[in-house]
């Protein structure tokens, strides 16, 4: 028996070792709140707020201690975690029901791809910009080539053919934040001229779609109760800029 145990301890050691060195990377949050950023000597957390420290695992727990950001204290978290190739399922260990799964990505445009099952290449664009939009208000629209077709689709839809159905769904997900910003306003607009000042689409364009193909979809999108609309290139994450903020062209 004493012969085991430093085997098992070995074991043990050898299995955090792994599951730390396939933490590396950046992780994005399935419902796109949060994201993780495991270095070999650090973790950060953003969420929106900005967390850095050290962090070690141990069996099934990830152990993070950073800076209080509201004293000299350092703080600790611990999450119960079951790694799954490009899939990191979480559980806070102070509350079991806090679940959520994080996608390990190269970037955040990266992540929505590879959320939505879209193979788009969406090249840069000396004229994108990060705008002042809120990202959690953009319906996401996917434009890329299947073979000699074009194939749109949203992140809710299919296609683009039922776009009511699709901002019903982005309202409900936004309650009841979006609703109690609107009271704050809501003696100098109606809830509908609301939607249409705050809610727009985001367009995931490959760049190989010809421009004549992107005005079609354009054109029709106008039509929905929806008219604000911006083409999203590939974002080159910086620091101090929320992971989510993306460089977009107003259309």
């Amino acid at each position: 028996m004493k012969k085991l145990l430093p085997i098992l301890s070995l074991v043990i050691i050898l299995f955090s070792c792994r599951n730390e060195n396939e933490l590396i990377g950046k992780w994005y949050e399935i419902n796109e709140e949060s994201r993780f950023e495991f270095k070999n000597d650090s973790l950060i957390v953003s969420n929106p707020f900005f967390y850095k420290g050290a962090y070690r695992t141990s069996k099934n727990t990830i152990h993070f201690k950073y800076d209080n950001m509201f004293n000299d204290s350092l703080a600790t978290q611990n999450y119960i975690y079951k790694l799954n190739h490009d899939s990191l399922a979480v559980q806070y260990a102070t509350n079991p029901n806090e679940k959520t799964t994080f996608i390990k990505a190269k970037s955040f445009t990266d992540f929505i791809l590879k959320k939505n099952y879209s193979n788009i290449d969406l090249g840069s664009s000396e004229k994108a910009e990060y705008q002042s939009t809120n990202t959690k208000y953009g319906i996401k629209v996917f434009i890329e080539k299947i073979k000699d077709s074009i194939s749109v689709k949203t992140e809710y839809s299919k296609n683009i053919e039922n776009l009511n159905y699709d901002i019903t769904c982005i309202l409900n997900e936004l309650e009841p934040n979006f609703k109690n910003e609107y009271n704050t306003f809501k003696d100098r607009w109606t809830f509908d001229e609301w939607i249409k000042m705050n809610i727009y689409y985001s367009l995931f364009v490959d760049k190989n779609i010809s421009e004549n193909d992107i005005t079609k979809v354009v054109k029709k999108l106008r039509k929905s109760d929806i008219h604000k609309i911006y083409r999203t290139y590939e974002t080159k994450e910086e620091f101090g800029i929320p992971f989510d903020n993306l460089k977009e062209v107003k259309l």
